[in-house]
């Protein structure tokens, strides 16, 4: 039996939608639900050590791919 859905499934579903292949993120409790729902739908989970290094990664990411980026922080 399938577990139900929760926002976070849905939101990286809805990413991934539009293109988003990998997340880069700086790990914190309120974003959990967006790595479940990145391990579902397997989309790749990059931790960096700072905010503005995830920025950065997709921001190039979107500029080397001309898709979105994904930055959750």
């Amino acid at each position: 039996m399938e577990s139900p859905k929760h926002a976070g499934d849905i939101a990286v579903a809805v990413s991934k939608a539009y293109g988003i292949e990998t997340m880069f993120t700086l790990s914190g409790g309120h974003v959990f639900p967006l790595y479940d729902g990145a391990v579902h739908e397997g989309v790749p989970i990059l931790d960096v050590r700072h905010e503005q290094s995830a920025v950065f990664a997709a921001e190039a990411t979107a500029r080397l791919t001309r898709r979105p980026g994904l930055a959750v922080l």
